[in-house]
């Protein structure tokens, strides 16, 4: 762990139990008071921060959390006691080496302390509250047994991330911690059957995105979903929204000289329509194809790809590349150079719509934006941010339906929502403003009655 773990706790002589140590602090028995101790091991299966001097490994994955909390309750308190509450930073290194532990000095003899233990995550502010925040952190609450007079007790508690929002015992009903020191540490381990890459090489146009996990929702920011851990099975992506050229080639175009049974819309030179998409070839076959359906958007990623639209966790993950970070390229907010948003035609828009026109009005072609990339491997993935919204695969549901109440899910899909006069999209477009709707959580609604629009695209994932 860091420093701040190895220094020792303060004594306190009027209380009942005292927290004596922390991690390397207790390997000189012969240090230790004399009176019966308790030594409180901690181990956990999950993703957690490199340690100092740790080499890398090719299947390491971005830290789910960082932090540790241990509060330790006298017998008939519901009140942690003064002094007997310590957070630490945590790596998988002093786990790993059996070091996560913490000396406690309980009365000879006495039942009924408890210890809370908790596992959390960093906020994207840097925040490390935790009582408001459970859907991220991993809890557990043991009942620690008595001591005799001398010798020392070891006991171990387990912080299984599949338990991750749901803590395991209380305060008034704790759960029994187990016997003895861990034999060998299980740091690391969650899911580890994901944390690879594809099996097979990447086509032309899309790359693989190695299986990882992911924080959805930001804690930091408004965000209408809440936090939820969510693992996914490596995919691949494509690496731009798809074009006119391509769509064209896919001959799934649906077309009619009224270009309201047309799908796509067809192309209108009125300044108040952008739609791409042309009878015949034209200017705009390199362009991001746009003014098209989710429904015929599913049916190219099928023909053409064999996979499906992008479920919203794997367009998050990749969104905030593969590291949760807000936005494609970092943390910070995003200029006109650095994606396509904020270019509205309408001279009537709101001025935050119309920020960017310098740089041209309407969609822009794939790649455009300066920043708005996100590189894997030797390919990159470019529009995740702005240029066009993208339909997703799963169906639109609100934070407090069933969909997103579930925690460390397997690459969940949305689909069985009831709000089907709603279709649901992702990423910012041409005339959104920036900031908050460029960050890898934005998502939106269209009316499901206009399945199409000139801010809409696609891009296409198929599993590996």
């Amino acid at each position: 762990m860091t420093r701040a773990l190895s220094s020792a706790f303060a004594v306190v002589p009027s209380l009942t139990l005292a927290l004596l140590a922390a991690c390397g602090g207790l390997t000189d028995r012969d240090a230790l008071p004399p009176e019966g101790q308790l030594l409180l091991y901690v181990d956990t299966d999950a993703w957690l921060p490199k340690g100092p001097g740790e080499a890398t490994s090719p299947d390491d994955r971005p830290a789910l959390f960082q932090r540790l909390r241990v509060e330790l309750f006298p017998p008939g308190q519901n009140e942690t006691c003064a002094g007997c509450s310590r957070d630490f930073g945590i790596d998988r290194g002093v786990v790993k080496r059996g070091r996560a532990s913490i000396g406690l000095l309980p009365r000879v003899g006495v039942s009924g302390y408890r210890a809370r233990v908790r596992l959390y995550r960093l906020g994207g502010a840097g925040e490390t509250l935790v009582d408001a925040r459970t859907p991220s952190t991993i809890e557990s609450v043991v009942a620690l047994p008595s001591t005799a007079a001398e010798g020392i007790r070891e006991v171990t508690v387990v912080l299984r991330t599949d338990t991750v929002g749901q803590p395991q015992g209380t305060l008034d009903a704790p759960i029994a911690a187990q016997e003895g020191r861990p034999t060998k540490s299980l740091v690391g381990t969650w899911r580890e059957e994901i944390r690879r890459d594809c099996s097979r090489p990447a086509g032309d146009g899309e790359v693989c995105v190695p299986g990882g996990a992911l924080w959805m929702g930001d804690p930091s920011f408004y965000d209408p979903l809440p936090e939820r851990l969510v693992a996914l099975s490596p995919f691949f992506i494509d690496l731009t929204e798809v074009t006119v050229r391509a769509f064209r080639r896919s001959r799934l175009a649906t077309l009619d000289e009224d270009a309201a049974k047309a799908d796509p819309y067809l192309y209108s030179s009125k300044t108040n329509l952008y739609c791409r998409y042309t009878n015949t070839p034209g200017q705009f076959e390199d362009a991001a194809v746009n003014c098209v359906s989710k429904a015929i958007s599913e049916k190219f990623c099928a023909a053409q790809r064999g996979g499906t639209l992008p479920s919203e966790a794997q367009y998050e993950y990749v969104a905030g590349a593969l590291r949760n970070l807000p936005f494609p390229w970092g943390s910070d907010d995003a200029s006109c150079e650095d994606a396509v948003f904020g270019r509205h035609y309408d001279e009537s828009a709101p001025a935050p719509q119309r920020v960017c026109v310098s740089f041209g009005v309407g969609p822009a072609l794939p790649g455009s934006g300066r920043r708005d990339r996100v590189r894997i491997g030797d390919r990159e993935v470019v529009d995740l941010a702005g240029n066009l919204s993208e339909w997703i695969r799963d169906d639109f549901s609100p934070s407090t339906e069933r969909c997103w109440q579930t925690q460390a899910t397997l690459d969940p899909v949305c689909t069985e929502s009831a709000y089907k006069d709603k279709v649901l999209l992702r990423g910012a477009n041409w005339t959104d403003l920036g900031a908050t709707m460029l960050r890898a959580n934005y998502r939106e609604t269209a009316p499901a009655s206009t399945p199409q629009n000139t801010r809409s695209g696609f891009r296409c994932v198929r599993a590996d």
